[in-house]
């Protein structure tokens, strides 16, 4: 495995979301963030998680709350930031709204909100993958409970997605969780039954339900899986490239033997994780809000991901399967550069620690090899965070930092 390479430094870039940013498409405050290149457009797409509009900021506006937007640019060189050139919209000019969810805060427990992964382009075909979330845990455990994760498909750059049926992992394993989460990923984009078939028993994955791919280089797509929350470990499907869309052609790493991944094919593969899920994980818990690319600078694939309460952590492979070096940190959620951005006059909003603010809630460390620098030596990851205060848009958004290797 190796050890990690040495970071040199970590820098502030840029802010990326906000009102002076991108108030235009009505996006004020947001989290995650997560890059993902589009070939065919010659763009790169960034999925936002929960967004916030106007209304938060002045009460006369709607609240136009979305649970995933997702913004674009072509210019690919962001050494000093990100220079939009629009939002997937809603015809109005505001963010869309990507997966619309049955959003039932105070109900009974069906479907809380969809929030987006990671994607990526295959044969001009862009898929986006998300998290159909039934409800939250509580007293900030860090764990929520899934319906499924579930997987969009655009042929045209965005302007209009479908659900891809197949492509969904179930999260629960019985009872009337197991038929709630099948009734809904059997629905269409707009929350109507869809008359399409769907075997729920084929698709039980516990620990898939949030997951993030990549095109391994070698013939097969890499999907690396959580369950709900930012407890687990992450797990590994894969499947050969020109199979993606086939639930039943992928196989799953079931463990490490002397060294080496063992793979089993579908059901086999994923009954050996629910009857094991521990022995199966690539990284061990926990983790959360996690990306990986390959790094030709280093030579390494190199996975980044957060813990909360804690910060980012990386750590590298020779392949996208493992085994991967000891996790480190490389980014702890009070790290001065992630304060650089907070206006003068933070003090007046957020409560203080001994002259610093203290409770900086982070997400995210995403990376895209195509956003890389001098081959890979230099590494912008995109974080969100924010401060509890009541004016939350005020440092409630998305960040553009570098790392620098050694």
């Amino acid at each position: 495995m190796g050890e990690n390479p040495k970071i040199k430094a970590i820098r502030y870039v840029a802010t990326m979301t906000g009102a002076e940013h991108t108030g235009r498409w009505d996006v004020y405050g947001t989290d995650l963030g997560i890059p993902v290149y589009s070939p065919k457009q010659k763009r790169m797409y960034f999925l936002f998680g929960d967004t916030l509009g106007a209304g938060e900021v002045d009460k006369s506006k709607p609240r136009n709350w979305r649970g995933t937007v997702a913004g674009y640019t072509g210019k690919l060189d962001f050494s000093d930031g990100v220079r939009w050139d629009g939002f997937l919209d809603d015809g109005t000019g505001k963010a869309r709204h990507l997966v619309p969810a049955h959003y039932t805060p105070d109900a009974e427990e069906v479907e809380k909100t969809k929030i987006s992964q990671g994607g990526l382009e295959i044969g001009g075909k862009l898929y986006v993958f998300y998290e159909s979330i039934n409800h939250w845990g509580t007293g900030g455990s860090g764990r929520w409970f899934l319906n499924y994760g579930g997987t969009l498909r655009s042929v045209d750059g965005g302007k209009s997605f479908e659900k891809v049926y197949d492509l969904t992992w179930l999260e629960p394993t019985g009872g009337a969780a197991l038929e709630t989460a099948t009734r809904i990923a059997a629905e269409t984009m707009d929350n109507q039954p869809s008359g399409i078939p769907f075997d729920a028993a084929a698709h039980i994955a516990p620990g898939f339900g949030q997951d993030y791919a990549v095109d391994g280089m070698d013939g097969y797509v890499y999907l690396y899986g959580r369950a709900g929350g930012r407890i687990d470990g992450i797990k590994l499907g894969r499947v050969k490239k020109e199979n993606f869309e086939t639930f039943s052609a992928w196989e799953y790493l079931t463990e490490y033997r002397d060294g080496a991944p063992v793979w089993k094919p579908y059901r086999e593969g994923l009954d050996a994780i629910v009857a094991d899920p521990a022995r199966a994980e690539i990284i061990p818990g926990p983790t959360s809000n996690m990306s990986i690319q390959y790094n030709l600078y280093l030579g390494k694939w190199l996975l980044t991901y957060y813990i909360q309460r804690t910060g980012i952590f990386y750590a590298v492979s020779d392949t996208p399967y493992g085994p991967f070096s000891t996790p480190e940190l490389f980014l702890p959620r009070e790290h001065p550069e992630l304060l650089r951005f907070l206006p003068e006059d933070a003090e007046r909003y957020c409560v203080l620690r001994e002259g610093r603010i203290p409770y900086n809630f982070l997400y995210g460390g995403f990376t895209n090899a195509v956003m890389n620098r001098e081959g890979g030596r230099i590494v912008p990851i995109v974080v969100s965070n924010w401060y509890p205060t009541g004016e939350r848009t005020r440092f409630y958004g998305t960040r553009l930092l570098e790392i620098e290797f050694a």
